[in-house]
């Protein structure tokens, strides 16, 4: 029986008041990934095993960048500059 677990979290762009408008308004970004993080546990011990985060610079559908909304970062502390010089693209966070 595996004793291994990973636990995941995804933070999504966000913008004010989105959650008003079921994040379906005009001016409401695309369900776009800004940052993946995982942890890997083991159930015999009692200290995480591994850590992973990753930024990742947000694009639209037509590959223009997103801006990163004040609220984003009020949230979740992920700031434009840290996504500028952190940042990767979606494709090489996925293959991290």
């Amino acid at each position: 029986m595996p004793t291994t677990a990973v636990v995941y979290d995804v933070e999504f762009l966000v913008s004010e008041g989105a959650f008003t408008r079921f994040w379906c308004g005009p001016t409401d970004p695309d369900p776009v990934a800004v940052q993946v993080g995982a942890v890997r546990f083991d159930a015999d011990a009692p200290e995480a095993e591994d850590h992973f985060s990753c930024l990742i610079r947000p694009v639209d559908r037509h590959g223009q960048p997103y801006d990163i909304d004040p609220l984003l970062t009020r949230l979740t502390g992920i700031t434009p500059e840290a996504v500028e010089r952190d940042g990767v693209t979606l494709a090489e966070a996925l293959t991290r």
